[in-house]
């Protein structure tokens, strides 16, 4: 299960990291500090990066051993 999930959140960001989205971004005219196409770009980096954390952490744990009440 866990290899389904990150295929799928791979090939949605590849999707969206893809050259059409990114155009959208990179045409519209925004006056405060950070140009919108890097705000999206590390945007969407960052929440993938989080996401890969969480489903690795997520799967990645150990149940604890039982107490044997001795």
């Amino acid at each position: 299960m866990r290899f389904q999930r990150l295929t799928g959140m791979s090939l949605t960001g590849g999707l969206v990291l893809n050259y059409p989205v990114i155009s959208v971004f990179s045409h519209l005219d925004f006056s405060g500090t950070f140009p919108p196409l890097y705000l999206f770009l590390f945007g969407v980096w960052g929440v993938l990066i989080g996401l890969t954390a969480f489903l690795m952490e997520r799967h990645g744990r150990v149940a604890a051993p039982p107490e044997d009440g001795s």
